[in-house]
């Protein structure tokens, strides 16, 4: 008996729309219960499918009657819901705010809108961790790692400018000579222009006017 018990267990949905058909369709405890058992974890990987249907799974899940023979399926389906409110969460959020209110809830669903929309809420408070990146290996040119235990030593301010000023390039300043101090003829020129210059100008502001 058990042996055809296993035999007629049914395969969890890989897709979720085929999770809403399920749900949505005849009764059937083994798709029922795979279905539950799964739509999470499709929900958070895929989540460019969840947020075209978000708010048609969202009534969904809503609107499901418990099932006694689904084990934890109140624990279940909040976590399907959550997945929702996190994954879509302009939408999820806005429409369980508006159904709040409606008259088609009871006081169970009201209050199951209230903890998903709270636990969500505090999922996505959270920051989010990322990726460890992968480490380069010390053969590597150009990485100089630290010595001892603390990647952060106390004198970090002083490695690193020591680092900027290796691999600044300075370029020396060439000072120009004045040509009039180093050579006297040439000086002499330029004060006998200068001369010059100013006795034209003096007689072209003495002489009078045509």
């Amino acid at each position: 008996m058990s042996e055809d018990k296993e035999l007629k267990k049914i395969k969890a949905p890989a897709y979720i729309r085929d999770c809403i058909e399920i749900l949505t369709g005849p009764e059937d405890a083994d798709k029922y219960e795979a279905t539950m058992d799964s739509l999470e974890r499709l929900i958070r990987r895929n989540a460019a499918a969840a947020q075209e249907v978000s708010v048609e799974l969202t009534k969904v899940l809503l609107h499901l009657e418990e099932k006694s023979y689904i084990t934890g399926f109140v624990g279940l389906r909040q976590s399907a819901l959550v997945a929702l409110t996190v994954t879509d969460p302009i939408s999820v959020s806005h429409f369980l705010t508006t159904e709040f209110y409606s008259l088609n809830y009871s006081l169970r669903q009201r209050m199951d809108m209230l903890d998903v929309l709270a636990v969500a809420a505090q999922e996505l408070s959270q920051p989010v961790t990322p990726k460890p990146e992968r480490l380069l290996s010390p053969k590597q040119p150009g990485i100089q790692l630290l010595s001892g235990d603390n990647p952060y030593p106390s004198n970090w301010r002083q490695v690193v400018e020591e680092r900027i000023k290796s691999k600044t390039r300075r370029f020396a300043k060439v000072r120009l000579q004045n040509p009039a101090a180093g050579d006297p003829r040439v000086s002499q020129k330029i004060s006998g222009r200068s001369c010059i210059w100013g006795f034209r100008m003096e007689n072209a502001l003495l002489s009078p006017s045509a």
